[in-house]
């Protein structure tokens, strides 16, 4: 029995292609292995002729009498295989001499890895491409990407045979992709970082073909495949492992303001911090047209307070927009003319809508994150208010996290992959016989605290006045007496201090 069963898959290969990768694999400095071949276009008779040329009896040629597509072509060579390992390769591609060598000699001394790739070059147009080298550095990409290059890939057949896994064709073109995946907790990864193989660019490659394809298969493997195995091990982590220069609010009410600032993720006001009732769709589209229409006084209308509310703020009145739903529960300050009133509140969210706009256009990447206890939003949804946003921001990388309340999960955080940057966590959040305001509008901390304690956010950046106005605070105070007197007036200038922000 050979060590390695090398499996290629010929589909209309051109002829000085399908030469060259042949030779490529003759040519090993590994020898131990055989070398199978479908050609999965029974009316092309070429191919079966260069084949058919060569003298060395490592070759096991097949033809399918039917075309089988890639993932039946590919499973056709497992079921065949009798090799330890599986060597994949391309039709088009070109392995380097010691490729089988540096990869038989690490999954002999890792018996622990079941899939090794390598660095590879990108040809004709040169390009070196370096992959993460570790298991950890691997799956961690594969969230986003992949990391393995499968035609320069060795897999150990056992972890195949006894996880059940083939390629699945119903993920075509990303049948490899898929196949990592479905591994992923299952064995680990590891390329050599080393250039072992020669990766084929032009014009018929089915990555550039499939494109689109590619996309959407893509987009399904990661919520079929990757939030399985994620809500399995009940790991919200793993899509929250970026560090983003900015973290903002969409609501749908104040707790999730209240989570960003306790985690240090939120350093100034935002238009959304503060607002109820309005719906995610509409909060999106106040985004898209500018805040246009946005607290005008003809849409005001005054809200009589519910006494058996445990949620009062009995400082402020309550008002609602009429146009857009917001109810405005924490800005209109009692005992004051509306007038004066209206114009105190519509300057400062002048202010944050103008702070708003100005840091995502000066950021690269912002995370937007909507926490709502009532609203479970559908994909649809949640993809058409994703879409908006990268065409509002069209320079700046838009991510989505979405979190919903289910109290049927109990301790559980379950999380789906909609999109490459965006995710939806579906965790018990509220507390259903709270008495106490603050409780109500934070909700189950526990779990909230596991969720928002993930997210990872730039430090704020370093502002000379505000560095000096703290130290005046300090040592100002110092000199003052009484204590208590002291606390008084250093409280209030801190205020002072922190509506600058406001």
């Amino acid at each position: 029995m050979p060590k390695v069963s090398v499996c290629l898959a010929v589909y209309k290969t051109k002829p000085e292609y399908l030469r060259e990768c042949i030779e490529s694999i003759l040519n090993q400095t590994f020898t131990d292995f055989e070398f199978l071949i479908v050609d999965d276009c029974p009316e092309d008779k070429e191919c079966e002729k260069i084949i058919k040329s060569y003298n060395d009896n490592r070759i096991k040629y097949f033809r399918n009498e039917k075309n089988l597509g890639i993932s039946g072509a590919r499973n056709r060579l497992l079921d065949t295989a009798t090799g330890e390992y599986i060597a994949v390769m391309d039709h088009d591609d070109i392995s380097l001499p010691t490729r089988f060598e540096k990869q038989v000699a690490y999954l002999d001394t890792h018996p622990e890895c079941g899939v090794v790739s390598c660095w590879y070059e990108r040809f004709p147009n040169i390009k070196i491409k370096k992959k993460p080298e570790k298991n950890k550095q691997i799956v961690k990409a594969l969230k986003n990407s992949c990391p393995l290059l499968h035609p320069a890939a060795m897999i150990r057949k056992s972890v195949l045979v006894e996880n059940h896994l083939k390629y699945e064709g119903e993920f075509s073109p990303s049948e490899d992709y898929a196949l990592w995946c479905r591994l992923v907790g299952k064995t680990s990864f590891h390329n050599v970082p080393e250039i072992l193989f020669r990766y084929r660019d032009h014009e018929t490659n089915e990555s550039k073909k499939n494109n689109q394809k590619m996309k959407n298969a893509t987009i399904k493997i990661r919520k079929e495949v990757l939030n399985t195995f994620y809500a399995e091990n009940q790991n919200t982590g793993y899509i929250l492992d970026k560090k983003f220069d900015l973290v903002l609010s969409l609501g749908s009410d104040c707790g999730c303001a209240a989570y960003l600032k306790e985690f240090k993720l939120r350093y100034a006001s935002y238009p959304f911090d503060w607002l109820f009732k309005i719906s995610f769709e509409n909060r999106i589209k106040l985004i898209e047209n500018h805040f246009k229409d946005f607290l005008v006084k003809e849409n005001l209308k005054y809200i009589e307070k519910d006494p058996s509310a445990i949620l009062q703020d009995s400082e402020c009145d309550y008002y609602e927009d009429n146009l857009y739903g917001t109810q405005f529960l924490h800005d209109f300050i009692s005992g004051v003319s509306f007038d004066i009133s209206f114009q105190m509140v519509k300057e400062k969210y002048n202010r944050r809508i103008q702070r708003f706009y100005k840091n995502i256009q000066s950021a690269q990447n912002v995370l937007f994150v909507w926490r709502s206890k009532n609203e479970h939003l559908s994909s649809e949804k949640i993809l058409q208010g994703y879409k908006t946003l990268c065409k509002v921001f069209p320079r700046t990388e838009i991510y989505l996290l979405i979190i919903e309340n289910d109290t049927s999960l109990k301790k559980i955080i379950k999380t789906e992959v909609l999109e490459t940057n965006i995710r939806k966590i579906s965790a018990d959040i509220t507390i259903p016989k709270a008495t106490d305001a603050y409780l109500l509008a934070k909700g189950n901390k526990q779990i909230n605290d596991k969720i928002f304690s993930q997210i990872k956010c730039k430090k704020e950046p370093f502002s000379f006045a505000n560095w000096f106005m703290k130290k005046y605070i300090k040592v100002f105070c110092m000199l003052i007496r009484p204590a208590q007197k002291r606390k008084l007036i250093k409280s209030y200038l801190q205020s002072q201090l922190l509506s600058m922000k406001d």
